[in-house]
């Protein structure tokens, strides 16, 4: 017997295929508003803290802490970055948006500012990469209000729900993630040059509109 998990991970790739075209009612804020639902009626939510405003302190640290930390994971890390984050993340934009110039060194600068600043308020090394931008394109972004959105997001959850935030993801079906993540990875196989018989690999691949 198909489990409810598989069941409810079939029933958001049918989501996603149905409504990626759809500008009203874009398949992923439909995933999103459904997981809540589904938490909700889960009684899930009883084990996220209420949400409080809170700060980001400012964090301290050493050079031997930055050194300790380049040895054990920053060194390792700079070809992913030189590579995924950097020289697939412009040549995808190319591919998607040959009339907009975005050079390696513009990510270069972009990433080493935002890591420069964001470790003095607790935050986590980051860096763009070519697997997300494929995920938001997938999903309809087009323009640089859907970075604005998301970001705008994420500033909401580390002021309100900093203490809960990983509560709220773990409670968050992961059916639908998965569902999200196996239809937004398919974008990789249908980069020009793909076989257009490809699996998944279809004519949904390139929706006409654009949704923000």
């Amino acid at each position: 017997m198909i489990s409810s998990s598989w069941m409810l991970g079939m029933v958001s790739i049918g989501i996603v295929l149905l409504l990626r075209r759809n500008r009203y009612a874009p398949a992923a804020v439909v995933l999103i508003l459904l997981g809540v639902v589904i938490s909700l009626v889960n009684g899930k939510f009883h084990q996220v803290s209420l949400p409080a405003f809170t700060l980001p302190p400012l964090t301290r640290f050493s050079l031997r802490e930055v050194w300790q930390s380049m040895l054990q994971a920053g060194f390792a890390q700079i070809p992913l970055t030189v590579t995924n984050a950097t020289i697939a993340t412009v040549a995808l934009i190319k591919t998607y948006w040959p009339e907009k110039a975005v050079t390696a060194r513009q990510l270069s600068l972009n990433q080493g500012i935002m890591n420069l600043i964001v470790p003095f308020f607790g935050g986590m090394p980051m860096c763009h990469g070519a697997g997300g931008l494929a995920g938001q394109y997938y999903y309809g972004a087009r323009t640089a209000g859907a970075n604005i959105l998301e970001g705008t997001i994420e500033i909401l959850l580390g002021l309100f729900f900093a203490a809960s935030v990983a509560g709220l993801f773990a409670v968050f079906p992961s059916a639908i993630i998965g569902a999200m993540m196996l239809l937004g990875a398919s974008k990789w196989r249908c980069l020009p040059g793909t076989p257009a018989w490809t699996w998944m690999c279809c004519p949904w691949e390139q929706p006409s509109l654009s949704l923000y």
